[in-house]
């Protein structure tokens, strides 16, 4: 079971930047989400990649993304990961309080 580390109750995934050189055709996907609603979890491996963090992005509906392991950064207003393959940029419209 991974660790919860933080809680926002509304963001919006505003923009996601490819980094690798895989085929776009696997990445198309990630592009639907941007500009779509909901809750965001940072969350930590404990077991597979220890100390790892990721994020889950979901509305509680049929939509959910959950990143690659990277590296997390928090400001006021903005999360943001970067995995070996992709930049997620994520606006932070109402902090959950955790």
């Amino acid at each position: 079971m991974p660790k919860f580390i933080k809680h926002y109750s509304a963001a919006e995934l505003k923009a996601v930047k490819k980094l690798s050189d895989k085929d776009d055709a696997d990445r198309k996907w990630r592009e639907r989400y941007i500009g779509c609603q909901g809750e965001l979890y940072i969350m930590e491996s404990v077991k597979k990649y220890p100390g790892k963090r990721y994020l889950y992005f979901t509305d509680h509906g049929r939509n959910w993304l959950k990143t690659g392991y990277g590296e997390v950064v928090v400001s006021d207003k903005t999360v943001c990961i970067t995995t070996p393959n992709s930049i997620y940029h994520f606006e932070i419209l109402c902090d959950g309080g955790d």
